[in-house]
């Protein structure tokens, strides 16, 4: 009975992502990251003021600063996920945090109350496309055995943004006022987005390489960036870069000279 072989191209092969660039990436999402905390936790510190003007009830502020911005990153999360599995994952993630940089900000302007909780719907609209996307483009740049650190690096931005949203919060709101504190908490995050979809090129997903031991045939599933992957299974050699990343499903003889498209 034949058997086949499963090999990532993110198990323990050459990364086609310099490290540099990945460190610079890893950096910038960390970065969106802890804005994603400080637009969400600020808030808090800020209900006094908010009341005071709006003159509304605990129950009208609890929905504004929990139910409101969790219900729709609820829901959004898993499908901005299957998105992010098939569309340009840079792109979601900027456009992610350029909306709830820009809804954060907006919330100063609010003219009731009604428009400051559509605001933070919006605040919770954005922030349910990055974590997601992250995970998956870091799952791509990061072979395990970096991987938890990268994971690691990323999630510290929770407890910066907590860190900054709540101290910085009370004393912008002491000395400029709530309206004032959203827009300085929001609009930083407007330039991480553009930042990220100026400098930053869409990772290449790790391909999948099927071996099937018996026949020597070969199936690579994924698209493959082209000279990016040399992989040897027993007397099999196969060099991804007979491959186009047109390419989505190919199959290579066993000495890899030709290819054909499934």
């Amino acid at each position: 009975m034949s058997q086949d072989v499963i090999v990532s191209a993110s198990d323990g092969v050459q990364p086609s992502a310099r490290p540099a660039g990945r460190y610079y990436l890893l950096a910038l999402l960390t970065l969106a990251y802890a804005f994603a905390h400080i637009d969400r936790s600020i808030v808090s510190v800020l209900l006094p003021s908010i009341k005071q003007e709006f003159g509304v009830s605990d129950t009208a502020l609890a929905f504004l600063s929990g139910l409101s911005f969790a219900i729709f990153f609820i829901l959004l999360g898993i499908p901005i996920a299957v998105w992010a599995d098939k569309g340009s994952r840079r792109n979601i993630i900027a456009l992610s945090i350029a909306l709830w940089s820009a809804m954060t900000a907006l919330c100063g302007a609010a003219g009731s109350f009604v428009q400051l909780v559509l605001a933070r719907i919006g605040v919770g609209v954005g922030e349910a496309g990055l974590t997601p996307a992250t995970h998956s483009i870091l799952s791509d740049l990061f072979p395990p055995k970096e991987r938890a650190f990268a994971m690691g690096i990323y999630s510290a931005g929770v407890y910066i943004g907590l860190l900054l949203g709540l101290s910085m919060g009370g004393y912008l709101a002491q000395h400029l006022g709530w309206r004032e504190t959203f827009v300085i908490a929001g609009l930083p995050g407007l330039a991480v987005a553009l930042l990220l979809r100026l400098t930053i090129a869409e990772p290449q997903t790790a391909a999948k390489v099927v071996i099937n031991e018996r026949s020597g045939s070969v199936v690579i599933v994924g698209d493959v960036e082209i000279g990016a992957v040399a992989i040897t299974h027993k007397n099999i050699v196969i060099q991804t870069g007979e491959v186009g990343p047109e390419n989505r499903f190919v199959s290579l003889d066993p000495n890899g000279t030709q290819t054909t498209k499934l």
